[in-house]
């Protein structure tokens, strides 16, 4: 699949390894003549500016619907672990306060976390004999919680480095048409970003969305496993296209554009719309004002249509 390959060429963990000018290729061979983007009829009327302006809104994905969106997860407990297991050796062997026996025992690599957290409180003859095994739990507690502190706080700050746009491969999923355009009263925008050419930063920030059943692990990428790797810096973009199987129905694409460029979710330019398609609760006065859009951008209307027979929308064009 060629998804794997972009991934392999793009996101290497070594900056070193990746072929980013052959990632890009690859991918602008692979966007679909058509992109879908499902909108709502908002108060404000902002959809509809967008829209007539030929721009979409950037969101954070911290304001996302799926609170795993974007997200990324460290193993910090093993690094932690591992980190830890071999600074207290070393200490061990310059103090000399254990014997080679205990020493054998705790280089053994089935030797746990629990083992490690017990021997530090077995060793303190500060800590009664009687509490020792409480004060073991509570000292891996403690350091669970600063760790789970740090992942969340990781996973928040480089949410904040991105703003996001989606599109769907379809225009007709009944689920999306549900969920994004508020329950088919909304529209529907088809784009064709591949005109733009593959030189445009539009088409060079738009990703494929990967689905998958693990949250996207960013431990090598910040803490890499060798100091002579150069780390791949563009690895946030990976976990913020990194999406859970359940959502795989929506075939989804992403423009992501970095905080570098943006300051806060705003609009930005898009192609113009190929067509337009009104969802089959549309109201009289919601249609009236995209028909009026339409027509002066000259740009084709449809209006989705519920097939009497099966489970299935149909864009039918007006006049």
């Amino acid at each position: 699949m060629w998804k794997k390959e972009f991934i392999k060429k793009m996101f290497a963990i070594n900056i070193e390894d990746t072929d980013i000018c052959g990632a890009i290729d690859l991918k602008y061979k692979n966007i679909p003549k058509s992109l879908f983007r499902y909108r709502t009829f908002d108060e404000k009327g902002h959809n509809l500016d967008n829209l007539a302006s030929d721009s979409v809104w950037l969101s954070s994905p911290m304001d996302f619907n799926d609170p795993y969106d974007s997200a990324l997860t460290l193993n910090l407990q093993n690094r932690f672990f591992d980190n830890t297991k071999k600074n207290f050796i070393e200490t061990l062997k310059k103090n000399k306060s254990v014997s080679q026996k205990e020493m054998n025992i705790i280089n053994n690599p089935d030797y746990t976390q629990d083992d490690l957290f017990r021997f530090v409180v077995n060793n303190s003859p500060e800590i009664p004999h009687d509490k020792k095994e409480e004060a073991s739990k509570i000292l891996k507690s403690v350091i669970q919680k600063q760790l789970d502190k740090l992942i969340a706080d990781c996973d928040s700050s480089f949410k904040s480095l991105m703003y996001i746009a989606c599109f769907s491969e379809v225009k007709d999923s009944i689920l999306m048409w549900s969920h994004y355009a508020a329950n088919h009263e909304g529209f529907c925008i088809e784009y064709d970003f591949k005109r733009l050419g593959n030189s445009d930063v539009r088409t060079r920030m738009l990703y494929p969305v990967i689905y998958n059943n693990n949250l996207f692990d960013a431990t090598e990428y910040l803490m890499p496993s060798s100091q002579k790797e150069k780390t791949n810096i563009l690895f946030n973009q990976y976990a913020a296209i990194n999406k859970s199987q359940e959502w795989s129905y929506e075939k989804e694409w992403r423009l992501i554009i970095g905080s570098g460029v943006l300051k806060n979710a705003t609009s930005y330019n898009s192609p113009k719309a190929n067509a337009i398609y009104l969802g089959a609760r549309a109201s009289e006065e919601n249609i009236k004002k995209v028909k009026l859009i339409a027509q002066s951008k000259n740009i084709p209307l449809y209006k989705m249509e519920m097939s009497k027979y099966q489970f299935k929308l149909e864009p039918i064009l007006l006049d």
